[in-house]
């Protein structure tokens, strides 16, 4: 995919940050994005 932050890898942590769609946006725009899902988060809160 093409766009200004293509050849970034980012790492997005679920359950961490306050809204998940970070790491949408920059994928958006180009970028890799791995989302690592926490052990502890319920199944109906995972994407």
């Amino acid at each position: 995919m093409s766009g200004p932050l293509a050849g970034f890898k980012v790492v997005e942590m679920q359950g961490i940050g306050p809204d998940p769609l970070e790491g949408q946006f920059l994928a958006n725009l180009g970028a890799e994005v791995t989302v690592v899902i926490r052990a502890s988060v319920p199944p109906t809160r995972r994407m």
